[in-house]
């Protein structure tokens, strides 16, 4: 016979294990991940119904969260497509991973297991891209882009571990082995929004460490960046440096994509002045928009939000993202005090890190509009809160054990 507790366990072993699941196949298969996460989901509820515990606790986020979908139905009822843009909000059934990942007490030695499992999946996929890569001898080709858009959040991760100085020297060698393997796929993908927000991600991480290595760090590519595009304008990176310094260059490499992200502006701009407060409605604007210049949604996740859900769907997002950004603040000043530069202060600080490269990549490609992407960071950012939390738990057994 089942009892209460058989459950519970059970409930445990299926959402850690779909966990991992889930995790491998992140950057492989949708399918599977997909599957593991409604798996995640089941083993959720029956752990915490089981045991009678509440599904869900105050993470100093939801408000933000449910503002932000309550936005999203809203303005879908003032859509051009009303039952698309209804269906639409589906993809942001990931804030259930963030949340869970928040109210359950998973154990510092499972989420530093994770960690070390999302950095092995990365490399094993950007090596396997790269090969892809070399396979294909093509002018044109480049590499898997949504391989570039994992590694800007996975690449600070690395950094942050190469500089915490309790980092043995072996274990050091693999992981700049590891970090040289995903800086090569991520060159390769020739996407300067993965690029620079992989420079914006970095670049926090190394000024927690020191400000002046992040001087030392923008100053030497400021200038290689001129060099290179002063001195091989012609070559496939030059060219594309060129495109950064001067995005509307006729003739540049990537002066029709810059043109693109200009007009997707235009059309921002008119929208908002026929429908400032709701927009056109979510993932309407390709309905909208025809001719050379015609895109499933706009690049820029900032000028998305506004063109489909108006005002009001942009200041709910910008309420989001803060809050966000003040949930990693918090985990870092919390972990700040346990030990500086220890371990999961170091991960707190990495985690925060890709979430502002996951926004900067976001100002020039789809990343939070984007499913497979927003999947992955919400899983980050849960990791985050869960150390949050779990500092917090530790804290009231020590005052209890001391009392």
């Amino acid at each position: 016979m089942l009892t209460m507790p058989t459950i519970e366990r059970f409930g445990d072993i299926l959402f850690k294990s779909s966990l991992v699941v889930f995790v491998v196949f992140t950057p492989i298969s949708i399918a599977i991940t997909e599957g593991a996460f409604w798996l995640v989901l089941i083993g959720y509820a029956v752990n915490k119904l089981s045991g009678r515990k509440p599904l869900f606790c105050a993470t100093g986020i939801g408000k933000p969260i449910i503002a932000f979908i309550a936005a999203l139905v809203f303005t879908s009822f003032f859509s051009i497509k009303p039952l698309y843009s209804l269906s639409s909000i589906g993809s942001f059934r990931f804030f259930l991973l963030y949340y869970m990942l928040a109210n359950y007490e998973l154990k510092r030695d499972f989420i530093r297991k994770l960690v070390v499992l999302i950095i092995l999946m990365t490399v094993i996929w950007s090596l396997y891209e790269t090969f892809e890569y070399f396979q294909i001898q093509t002018k044109s080709h480049r590499l898997n882009i949504y391989t570039a858009h994992i590694n800007v959040l996975v690449i600070p991760i690395l950094v942050g571990l190469l500089i915490m100085e309790q980092v043995e020297k072996k274990r050091k060698a693999f992981l700049l082995l590891f970090l040289f393997i995903l800086s090569m796929a991520s060159f390769l993908s020739l996407s300067r929004a993965a690029w620079v927000g992989t420079f914006a991600g970095v670049t926090l991480v190394l000024f927690y460490r020191s400000w002046k290595i992040v001087l030392f760090l923008v100053l030497g590519m400021v200038t290689a960046a001129f060099i290179i595009a002063s001195y091989y304008p012609d070559s496939a990176i030059g060219g594309l440096i060129s495109s950064i310094i001067h995005p509307f260059q006729r003739g540049g490499v990537r002066f029709g994509t810059n043109i693109e992200r200009l007009q997707m502006m235009k059309d921002a701009v008119s929208i908002l002045k026929k429908d400032p407060l709701t927009g056109i409605g979510p993932e309407a604007y390709k309905f909208v928009v025809t001719g050379r210049h015609k895109h499933m949604r706009i690049s820029m996740d900032h000028v998305h939000i506004l063109a489909t859900a108006g005002l009001i769907g942009f200041v709910t997002y910008i309420w989001l993202i803060f809050g966000f950004v003040q949930r990693c603040l918090k985990t870092e000043q919390t972990e700040r005090k346990k030990g500086a530069f220890g371990l999961y202060h170091i991960l707190s600080i990495c985690l925060f890190a890709a979430f502002i490269g996951f926004l900067v990549c976001g100002s020039f490609e789809p990343m939070f509009f984007s499913t497979r992407r927003l999947r992955f960071m919400m899983f980050l950012l849960g990791i985050n809160e869960c150390l949050f939390r779990t500092s917090i738990y530790e804290k009231e057994n020590t005052e209890e054990n001391y009392a």
